[in-house]
């Protein structure tokens, strides 16, 4: 199936983030409508699946590799 059409401008994404058997396909489509394009800012935002001490984590990486390949900071 084509990536679904869009009107107007696209300012963010949001696709699920569960195991490639349980989201892979709903994740899929969300980032077709992006492929290709230049992303001026990547934000990625998950819940706390183990208790932490601390509010926020920055774990600090350089880049991260994505359906859309790797993307730096």
């Amino acid at each position: 199936m084509p990536p679904r059409q869009v009107d107007g401008t696209i300012r963010g994404l949001l696709a699920p983030h569960a195991g490639l058997q349980y989201s892979g396909p709903v994740a899929a489509h969300a980032f077709a409508l992006v492929k290709g394009w230049r992303l001026i800012k990547v934000v990625i935002v998950g819940p706390m699946h183990h208790p932490m001490p601390g509010h926020i984590t920055d774990n600090c990486h350089t880049a991260y590799e994505t359906p859309l390949g790797t993307r730096s900071g």
